[in-house]
């Protein structure tokens, strides 16, 4: 099921996702993804990095929660994961926004609104909040 509020944010409609694979077959295809990564990349050193806005209370929490929902194996990862989060540093650095969500921050820096195939659309997400490890 997919709620009014997702539809309105993504642009897709129940239809449009009736056809597209689930959670667990994108999750399983996404690790193998990451697996295959850190094996192949020789700066990678066989450690997973992340880098996100919001990332360590949003992203990853996300991710995780859909993994452990979806019983998606993790085992083929690296056991160090390193994530990124961006949001503390523009809070640091741009202390004169008022606010700090990354089409603001893109706007300030870039000095033009963000692309709209890069922004959200329509009421902001609702998640609930998760464990993290």
């Amino acid at each position: 099921k997919v709620s009014r509020a997702s539809q309105a944010m993504h642009n897709l409609s129940r239809a449009q996702l009736q056809e597209c694979a689930g959670w667990d077959q994108v999750g399983k295809s996404f690790v193998e993804w990451l697996t295959a990564r850190c094996k192949t990349q020789s700066t990678a050193a066989g450690r997973l990095v992340f880098i996100g806005h919001h990332a360590l209370k949003f992203d990853i929490p996300l991710l995780i929660a859909e993994m452990e929902r979806h019983k998606v194996d993790l085992s083929g990862l690296p056991a160090a994961v390193f994530v990124a989060d961006t949001l503390p540093s523009c809070r640091e650095v741009f202390h004169e926004l008022r606010r700090k969500a990354l089409p603001a921050v893109y706007q300030h820096v870039v000095g033009v609104e963000q692309p709209a195939a890069q922004r959200r659309r329509g009421p902001r997400a609702r998640v609930q909040k998760v464990g993290q490890r």
